[in-house]
C-alpha cells in the first residue's frame, strides 16, 4: 500500500476519530481523547497552521494514496534548534512498515523546510514497536525521563547533510 501526507481537511473528522479516540492507541499519546466537535476544531486549526512556526506543532495526515483516506498522523515540532517528531497509526494499518514510511517521509520534508540540529523522536516505554521504529529509522538513544507514571525515552536523528 502506497501512502502519503498532507494537510488535514474537515472531511477527514470520522477517520481522524477513528484511531484518535481509540484508547489502546491513547494510552501511549501526549494528547487526550476529544468529542467531535473539539477533533472538527482541531483539524480546522490544522488545515491552516504554517508549516514548522517555532515553539508550534503541526499535524499532518498519513493517507492511503489510492483512496485518499486518513489513516494516521505525524506531529512535528520545530523549537529552533531541533525537530521533535510524533506519529499515530490506526491500529488496522499497523505492521506494515506505514508508520516508518510516515515518519521517513515527514523529515525528509522537514529538512527541505527548516533546518534542525537534531531529530528528536520521543515515545513511551511500554510502546515496543514505536521504540523498533525510532531504531529501524537509524535514530539512537539518548536518554530516559518521567512524568508522573510514564516513562519515556528520548531518540535522536543527526540530519545527513551533504
Amino acid at each position: 500500500m502506497q501512502i502519503h501526507l498532507r494537510r488535514f481537511g474537515e472531511t477527514d473528522l470520522a477517520a481522524f476519530q477513528s484511531y484518535r479516540t481509540d484508547p489502546d492507541l491513547a494510552r501511549y499519546q501526549g494528547w487526550q481523547v476529544e468529542t467531535d466537535i473539539e477533533a472538527a476544531r482541531f483539524l480546522k486549526t490544522m488545515s491552516g497552521a504554517p508549516a514548522l512556526q517555532k515553539d508550534v506543532w503541526i499535524q499532518l495526515a498519513i493517507c492511503r494514496s489510492d483512496l485518499d483516506e486518513v489513516i494516521g498522523d505525524v506531529g512535528l515540532c520545530h523549537d529552533g534548534t531541533n525537530l521533535e517528531l510524533g506519529y499515530t497509526l490506526n491500529r488496522h494499518f499497523q505492521g506494515q512498515g506505514l508508520a516508518t514510511a510516515a515518519v521517513r517521509m515527514a523529515v525528509l520534508w522537514a529538512e527541505f523546510t527548516c533546518r534542525a540540529n537534531a531529530y528528536i523522536g520521543i515515545t513511551d516505554a511500554r510502546n515496543t514497536p514505536s521504540i523498533n521504529l525510532l531504531e529501524r529509522l537509524g535514530f539512537d538513544y539518548t536518554r530516559r525521563s518521567r512524568d508522573g507514571n510514564i516513562v519515556a525515552l528520548h531518540y535522536a536523528l543527526t540530519p545527513q547533510r551533504g
